[in-house]
């Protein structure tokens, strides 16, 4: 950045705005100056600003204050309208639109000053050198572009800064704050609309006090995310690197991104969606929503050089569900006549109607996001029912964005479906291999029309244990479609693990790609198999940027191994590129102005890994950009070396637990019988999960207790009323084990995080789950223990209202650690021992605290399960071994419970029998009651289940004869002893206007099957 003028100021620079006053503004302005909102203002800044040398940086208390003031004033505040008409024709000097201002008050600590800015006014790139600057832009729309610098003051006239924001905002919204050193101090400001913003600048401007204002000229380099702002309030969508376009010419490098998070910085898309389904706003409100999201984030890669920009990765709900739209492979229960599926077809498949259940939700491999499973039969026909892809393609286009279209490959999309409902189980979906590769031409054919070049078709399946036909339809499937290839450049992409050596000879002896994408984080051991061949002339993305994780990549490791692969592959045939899509991980980390100054240095978020990518591809072509690298190399010393990683208490104590497997001594039966006994249930026993609906008012008292707007008083008095409100309802409905409703909890593995050492926590750090459903994983960056007791005191109370038994609820170590963003320092086994070690603690207290049932959710066990089965024995071992460790202390008299949720636990029935819990309460009813074929085929279970008797992700309500007709199949393979009657998972995410009725039904059927058994005794 260049500085162009100096000792000029900002309100005396003619050439920039004149000081003409607007006559009519400040007889507005004159008659309002005792109003409310200004008058506070006013007192405020005079509180705030007691001199010229007034600290700076303000204290974080003052700052606050002023915020809060100006977050609520509108246009009326200054005695303007939002519809105001404030030029008649574009005002213009020397054919720039000109900018005029007005003084509301200066004074030599403080000034407060109104900006009009006519459509196309530009304030240029200029600094404010030693103030604090707040702004509330009250009218129109303005681009704002800011910077911080990033060194101190050197002596030459170049200068590097790195971006805080380049993004459009629109009133009303936040005001922002610009501090001396950060939040964008270096700013210029284009009007798009006519616009007015209130600026209040202290100390002002002053040329004795060496407070002159410089204008800057932009040299663009590679964006440094490794010293983020210390506040940005703005509420922006993106915040894109500057250009740094890669030269891709012979020798050069180009990066790739597989894949970025659909849901926007702030959840916009998942707002969008619950609005809409609400029927709250249109479907056009939907679209607008999601076009500005792909918009905001194709600019983001294109600006950051990345030149293999995914599309089609976008969705409204999730990807695979997207090609069953594309493919047509509607089940005939939604009763769709065919022709483009649209929102009321698609959201129908997702998420169930009033009348209709949704598809089957599972796993997506061994991540936290579920898709839709495809449900098949020999009578599936298919046809090109969703043009999305080629939309898409083109909307990009259109912005002057060249894109790659991502397709799921038809391979791994047969090998992810299931036989529909009355489907021979034996049916192979493949067998419709010929019928699916007839729509994929269709696609292909019309992308090439519109001009589409690149093609990335993810087949993430051949990381799986595949055999020899499965992987001979990778042959049949790509070789059919070649023809359909030529003219385009096609790459096929894998992620998630080491691809087996079958499956890379299978592939890479497939001459139709033009390249071959691996994940080389995960997948280390493909390296290898680089390394014993590569197809000549081919090219290699090696995913070394890890998108599953939040941790600052190791670029000196990176891009030694991007080296040694360059000298296999050759020179130009290398491309850096992200493991994976970066939709595992959070949006950007700009938007954490809250996180730990040294736990932020050592992490990247989705829009910091783009910048990685860019980093090592310029490395890599020879660019290498040395502060970016040291400045990292620095980041990555200081993690190793941080004494608040280790804890030797903790390490001797999980280091202590090698020699015992930690089972309880007395067998599950005789367990069952003691706890009969002391809780005196009938049969057929009903529960629910945990939680109960979060209603906005809950939300609020959370929130404003968290941002110390309540007292404790208040907020302990609310979440009281908040229980005895859940534990009336529950002994009106007549259930027998009771919970407290979790009222307090904003999320089952953060809530628990925030009381644990080791961990830390973001504002914004958003992942998708399922649909609009996204958790904030919280970070493990050390050692974990367990500083006080967590639940004992809400469970204690919840208790006290009632005299039937309440479930003391508990997060297990396994859920924590896999919905955690964990540490990579060390095994993650280690980390989670020392979380059941934690966990233990705290189910001691509770029983201490005179709780008889407790409950230790395991909900992600399944989905820790390595994609490769010759890797399950050792994770199931210590994950297992891990659950044990929390209960192994406690009296045969506490029945211990687990819930398992959204996963194909048939594999490992007997893992879970080996958890030795008293009763698991088990997700079932959306998957076709799959659990219950495992019982069908002679396994034994002695211990207390409850599979799930109604979906609760969709809104419908399950009659009471439909829920006894599932308990009586349920009855048909399992002991009526121990059969428990629930919901399939938490009612957090549902209505009390769905809840109540659906659980008076549930309660209504185990009665109804309750009297039938007794009558046929």
């Amino acid at each position: 950045m260049e500085n162009k003028k100096r000792k000029r100021s900002k309100r005396n620079n003619e050439k920039i705005m004149t000081r003409k006053k607007i006559r009519t503004s400040c007889r507005v302005l004159d008659h309002h100056h005792g109003s409310t909102s200004i008058q506070t203002l006013f007192i405020a800044c005079k509180s705030v600003f007691k001199s010229p040398n007034s600290t700076v940086p303000l204290p974080l208390d003052h700052v606050n204050m002023i915020h809060l003031i100006l977050d609520e004033m509108t246009p009326e505040d200054v005695g303007l309208s939002s519809d105001l008409l404030l030029f008649k024709s574009k005002p213009c000097l020397n054919g720039t639109p000109r900018i005029t201002y007005t003084t509301v008050y200066q004074c030599s600590n403080f000034s407060l000053c109104l900006f009009f800015l006519p459509p196309g006014g530009v304030i240029p790139l200029h600094n404010h050198p030693g103030m604090t600057v707040f702004t509330k832009l009250l009218i129109g729309s303005m681009h704002v572009k800011s910077y911080d610098w990033i060194h101190p003051v050197q002596s030459n006239q170049l200068r590097s800064a790195k971006i805080v924001v380049d993004s459009v905002f629109t009133a009303p919204c936040k005001s922002s704050i610009l501090y001396p050193n950060a939040g964008g101090n270096i700013h210029c400001v284009t009007a798009i609309t006519q616009c007015v913003f209130l600026d209040v600048i202290g100390p002002p401007y002053s040329s004795e006090d060496g407070r002159d204002c410089s204008y800057y000229k932009e040299h663009p380099t590679i964006h440094f995310q490794f010293a983020p702002p210390l506040r940005l309030p703005f509420s922006f969508s993106l915040s894109p690197p500057p250009p740094s376009l890669l030269a891709t010419a012979k020798g050069k490098m180009a990066g790739h991104i597989v894949g970025y998070p659909r849901m926007g910085p702030k959840r916009e898309l998942k707002f969008a969606l619950e609005s809409f389904w609400d029927g709250k706003s249109t479907a056009e409100d939907l679209q607008k929503v999601a076009a500005d999201l792909r918009a905001s984030i194709w600019k983001q890669m294109a600006d950051a050089g990345i030149k293999y920009i995914p599309s089609n990765s976008f969705s409204y709900y999730d990807q695979v569900l997207d090609t069953t739209a594309m493919l047509g492979a509607v089940p005939p229960r939604y009763g769709w006549k065919g022709g483009e599926i649209g929102f009321d077809t698609y959201f129908s498949m997702a998420r169930g109607n009033a009348s209709l259940p949704a598809m089957e939700m599972t796993k997506w491999f061994d991540t936290n996001y579920h898709y839709i499973v495809p449900e098949l039969g020999p009578d599936t026909n298919f046809s090109y029912s969703s043009h999305k892809a080629v939309s898409e393609y083109k909307e990009a286009k259109a912005l002057g964005i060249e894109t790659m279209p991502v397709l799921i490959g038809p391979v791994s999309y047969l090998l992810l479906s299931k036989p529909a409902k009355g489907v021979e189980k034996s049916f192979s979906p493949l067998s419709l291999l010929g019928k699916v590769l007839a729509v994929y031409k269709e696609v292909l054919a019309e992308l090439k029309a519109a001009g589409a070049i690149r093609i990335q078709f993810d087949e993430p399946t051949l990381v799986m244990d595949l055999g020899s036909h499965q992987l001979q339809a990778f042959t049949d499937a790509y070789s059919e479609l070649e023809s359909s290839f030529s003219g385009l450049y096609v790459l096929i992409q894998t992620y998630f693990a080491d691809v087996p050596e079958a499956a890379y000879k299978t592939i890479t002896s497939l001459n139709c790609f033009t390249g071959f994408g691996f994940d080389l984080v995960r997948g280390t051991k493909t390296i290898d198999l680089i390394k014993s061949g590569f197809p000549s002339g081919k090219y290699l993305v090696a995913g070394v940027v890890d998108g599953r994780n939040i941790w600052a990549n190791d670029l000196a490791s990176s891009l030694s191994t991007l080296e040694g692969l360059e000298a296999i592959v050759g020179k130009g045939k290398l491309v850096v590129s992200t493991s994976c899509s970066l939709m595992h991980t959070a949006v950007d980390l700009v938007n954490e102005t809250k996180l730990d100054d040294e736990i932020k240095s050592w992490l990247a978020f989705a829009a910091q890994k783009v910048v990685e990518v860019n980093a090592l591809a310029r490395a890599l072509a020879g660019d290498k950009d040395v502060a970016f690298f040291s400045a990292n190399a620095a980041a990555q010393a200081s993690r190793k070396s941080s004494p608040r990683v280790t804890n030797q208490e903790v390490q001797q104590a999980a280091a202590a637990l090698k020699g015992s497997d930690h089972r309880r001594v007395t067998t599950v039966s005789a367990r069952l019988d003691a706890q009969q006994k002391k809780l005196n249930l009938p049969i057929l026993p009903t529960t629910t999960i945990g939680s109960f609906p979060q209603t906005m008012d809950l939300r609020r008292v959370r929130r404003e207790y968290k941002a110390n707007k309540i007292s404790e008083e208040e907020y302990v008095k609310a979440i009281k009323e908040e229980i005895n409100k859940v534990v009336k309802l529950q002994e009106e409905l007549d259930i027998d084990v009771l919970v407290h409703g979790e009222p307090e909890r904003n999320d089952m593995v953060e809530y628990f995080g925030e009381q644990l050492s080791g961990f830390a926590f973001t504002s914004n750090g958003w992942v998708q789950s399922y649909g609009s459903r996204c958790v904030k994983p919280p970070i493990i960056y050390g050692d974990v223990s367990r500083p006080k007791a967590m639940t004992v005191f809400w469970s204690s109370m919840a208790q006290s209202m009632t005299s039937r038994p309440m479930k003391g609820m508990l997060t297990g170590p396994v859920t924590i650690l896999n919905w955690s963003f964990v540490r990579n320092d060390q095994p993650r086994f280690e980390t989670c021992y020392q979380i059941a070690l934690a966990i233990k603690k705290e189910v001691e207290d509770l029983e201490a605290a005179g709780i008889q049932v407790i409950q230790i959710d395991e909900a992600a066990l399944r989905e820790g399960l390595p994609l490769r089965k010759s890797e399950h024995a050792f994770y199931l071992d210590w994950a297992v071994h891990s659950f044990r460790i929390t209960n192994c202390g406690v009296q045969d008299t506490t029945q211990i419970h687990t819930h398992m949720c959204y996963s194909n636990f048939n594999d490992i029935i007997h893992s879970i029998i080996n958890m030795d819990a008293d009763v698991i309460t088990i997700e079932n009813s959306r998957s076709d009651e799959k659990l219950l074929s495992v019982f069908r085929e002679g396994v034994k279970y002695g211990a207390g289940i409850g599979p799930g008797v109604y979906d609760i992700h969709s809104p419908r309500i399950p009659s009471t004869e439909e829920i006894a007709d599932r308990i009586n199949k349920m009855l048909a393979v399992l002991e009526t002893n121990i059969l428990w009657v629930n919901p399939d998972c938490g009612l957090k995410t549902r209505k009390y206007a769905e809840v109540k009725p659906a659980l008076t039904n549930m309660v209504a059927a185990a009665k109804l099957l309750r009297k039938e058994l007794a009558s046929a005794k």
